[in-house]
């Protein structure tokens, strides 16, 4: 050991006696300084204007365009300017042979080199600490478990680099070529995960081996063992190479036993790089302050209620949008959107079947359907012969309930549940629509039933007026169906068969009156504890009212008008109780609801056993009451909070009955979902309000604690003083200083 530390500390005093390294130490520091600043001082900027801001820490060291990965694009051009003469120049000069002659092994001469270089990186880390240690006296409440990880992965990102760079060092006696050959390999390890992904068995070597996306978990504040396990593999590898190469010098034998020793040696670190990926031997610690990259407490309650093996069947149409995201080229970034489920389930398998048939959404009959599926075949990387035809997956599966696209079925026992893509920009489902599907599998399914019968609002219609956006629409994500519900339609006379069943039957805006049996039907099912949602529209009274006698409330007979500079005065934007809260129904109780025509709810004195609370209120300003249809360009106010929304609560039959009433029908209309003039939660709020229905029970709540860091302390100016020590100050010392040394040497 004493021999490796002599090496390591001559190697040490090399470095900090070389030019090029005092220079790259002074690079980094301003760059880092520049970057990290740049993103302080926008985020002040922000808050200056009154922006919200949230997990600052996060948002300026994390993600894509945060400082850790602006340290990561520039790191890998660093590090050949410190290994390209390791080894280079005793192979130059002729003292590797002297070196070789003494009593020190090859092991202890790379070992020495390779700490020397990691001794040289500690600076490295202490200028990234630095940084952290600034950004946490300027951000409140700074999250340090981030830093730590970020910081970790990046040490062990340079050591993999060092541990090349002393390979290539000892391939060539020219340090240039030595540089720019490291480069050469850095770029090989980030782009080989391109090569081979039609290739099963291929795409399994090449993405181990690549070094890109490496570092993701780290810098978002997660620990992996499989990463952390491949920097340790490339160091490996590539030290053990480095000692085999100049062992070559030593010893004689024959070019089969080399290769043989090499093959050996490459193939035993690329099993155990195997074994180390592989689900069942994952392991992570997530630094970050709530888990950001963990599944939620109720998403592991759910997984650990599934008590039978996991199958996931992925139906691919290679004619749909989507489709290339199910093809062996996207095969690991497909995967990877599961890998917070794949590390609670790591014995999950997903299987994949390919088909083609028309897209109702984007057919087009004057296109052959099997030439358009060749050709996309050959375009996804797919042999057609295993792409079944629309006859051969109608008799494995009806995907016309899904409009042929790619949907995954997940399958537990004897119980299957579809878990859908999306339109929308992330595309993948998200933990609350992922986590909903599991539950389906062993909980209890709550139903929706939708009256009709009366031209009540669709759940099938794509008219302004229906609900087809919020209930039935498989490619929204925020669709009942996607969110752990069954919904069904029913007539009055169906009612009584299925009571028990229902979990909320809904009558929203019925164009005519209920027949005498029809209104029974509906009184028997309100007195029996059934839940209810009644959503009606002004002048609709007459309609809806005589369903009520049994309830403590009615619906008044006028339309309420607001004033507003963006919106014509029949829209009122809604606000939700502050009491509603408790019950989910909004994230805050600034939240605005837009209802489009809507009257007003009274609530009787004689409550009739139930419990009422409002749960929307109309503002006390520039909001009047008036006749249906009547001219609305007056500015009035009538200074009234008038109750738009309201929930009632009783105790039936040792149950507790759920009642909603809305003034509006339009609220959870396919028009108000897709509102862009206002900056609306209609959406939100309906399906907080189905979820209360449910106890909460449907869609699993998979909401994080709200964050703590979301405040600059200081203003631009501070912020000024501080970037211009990172970028002149400081570098000004550390060239002072090596400037010192490097003329101290050169007179002695």
């Amino acid at each position: 050991m004493r021999k490796i530390l002599r090496i390591t500390r001559l190697e040490l005093s090399i470095l900090f006696y070389s030019p090029a390294a005092w220079v790259v130490m002074i690079i980094f520091m301003v760059q880092c300084g520049i970057n990290i600043m740049d993103l302080l001082q926008e985020r002040e900027s922000s808050q200056q204007l009154d922006s919200v801001l949230k997990s600052i820490t996060a948002d300026v060291f994390s993600g894509y365009k945060g400082f850790f990965q602006s340290v990561l694009k520039y790191t890998y051009l660093y590090i050949p300017l410190l290994t390209m003469g390791i080894i280079s120049r005793e192979l130059s000069n002729g003292s590797i042979k002297l070196l070789q002659s003494s009593p020190v092994t090859n092991f202890q001469i790379v070992l020495g080199k390779y700490l020397a270089l990691i001794g040289f990186s500690v600076y490295f880390i202490l200028v990234l600490l630095g940084i952290a240690i600034t950004a946490s006296l300027l951000i409140d409440n700074f999250d340090w478990g981030i830093i730590t990880a970020g910081i970790v992965g990046i040490f062990l990102l340079i050591g993999a680099y060092a541990a090349i760079g002393l390979f290539m060092s000892s391939l060539t006696s020219y340090q240039v070529v030595a540089a720019i050959s490291t480069l050469a390999i850095f770029a090989g390890l980030n782009f080989i995960g391109e090569i081979g992904k039609g290739n099963e068995f291929v795409r399994e070597i090449t993405y181990w081996l690549s070094l890109q996306g490496r570092t993701d978990h780290f810098v978002n504040g997660m620990i992996s063992s499989q990463n952390t396990f491949y920097f340790l593999l490339v160091v490996t590898l590539f030290l053990g190479l480095t000692i085999m190469r100049l062992n070559d010098g030593r010893i004689v034998r024959t070019e089969l036993q080399r290769s043989l020793r090499y093959i050996g040696f490459i193939t035993s670190v690329l099993l155990v790089g195997y074994i180390t990926s592989m689900p069942t031997n994952w392991y992570f610690w997530d630094l970050s302050r709530f888990q950001a990259n963990t599944l939620t407490d109720n998403s592991k309650d759910v997984i650990a209620h599934l008590d039978q093996p996991i199958l996931v069947k992925n139906y691919v149409n290679i004619l749909h949008p989507h489709g290339r995201l199910g093809t062996p080229k996207w095969r690991k970034f497909d995967l990877k959107q599961f890998d917070q489920y794949t590390r609670y389930i790591p014995n999950m398998q997903m299987d994949y079947i390919y088909y083609y048939d028309y897209v109702p959404r984007y057919a087009d009959s004057s296109i052959n359907l099997v030439e358009k599926a060749q050709k996309a075949a050959l375009a996804h990387g797919v042999e057609f012969s295993e792409v079944r035809s629309p006859e051969e997956i109608k008799k494995l599966v009806n995907l016309a309930p899904e409009q042929n696209a790619y949907v995954r079925y997940i399958h537990h026992g004897q119980d299957s549940v579809a878990l859908r893509m999306f339109l929308d920009a992330t595309g993948y489902p998200k933990e609350s629509e992922i986590t909903s599907a599991l539950k389906r599998l062993y909980s209890t399914v709550p139903l929706v039933g939708f009256l009709e019968g009366h031209d009540e609002r669709s759940i099938f219609k794509i008219g302004d007026k229906d609900y087809q956006k919020i209930t039935s629409d498989i490619q929204s994500r925020t669709a009942l169906v996607n969110n752990g519900f069954d919904i069904k339609v029913l007539t009055p006379s169906q009612i009584d068969g299925l009571a028990q069943n229902l979990t909320v039957l809904v009558i929203a805006d019925p164009y005519s009156s209920y027949s005498n049996r029809e209104r029974e039907a509906i009184l028997r099912y309100i007195q029996r504890g059934g839940n209810l949602l009644i959503a009606s529209e002004p002048g609709k009274q007459a309609l809806i009212n005589p369903l009520l006698e049994d309830l403590p409330v009615h619906f008044d007979s006028f339309q309420l008008y607001q004033k507003s500079k963006d919106v014509e005065p029949t829209v009122l934007a809604a606000r939700v109780t502050p009491g509603a809260l408790s019950a989910g129904f909004a994230k805050n109780s600034k939240s605005i609801i837009s209802m489009a025509g809507t009257g007003a709810i009274h609530i009787d004195s004689a409550l009739k056993g139930f419990h009422v609370d409002p749960i929307l209120i109309s503002d006390t300003q520039h909001v009047w009451k008036g006749q249906v249809s009547v001219d609305t360009s007056g500015n009035q106010s009538d200074g009234i909070a008038y109750v738009l929304g309201a929930k009632l609560t009783r105790d039936v039959l040792g149950r507790k009955q759920k009642i909603m009433l809305m003034a509006d029908a339009d609220f959870m209309s396919n028009s108000e979902l897709s509102r862009y003039n206002l900056r609306t939660v209609n959406s939100e709020f309906t399906i907080s309000l189905f979820k209360w229905f449910t106890g909460g029970e449907f869609p699993v709540d998979t909401t994080r604690p709200e964050s703590i860091d979301n405040r600059i302390l200081v203003e631009s100016d501070t912020l000024k003083m501080i970037k211009y020590t990172w970028i002149g100050l400081l570098p000004g010392v550390i060239t002072l200083l090596g400037g010192f040394l490097l003329i101290r040497r050169k007179r002695k």
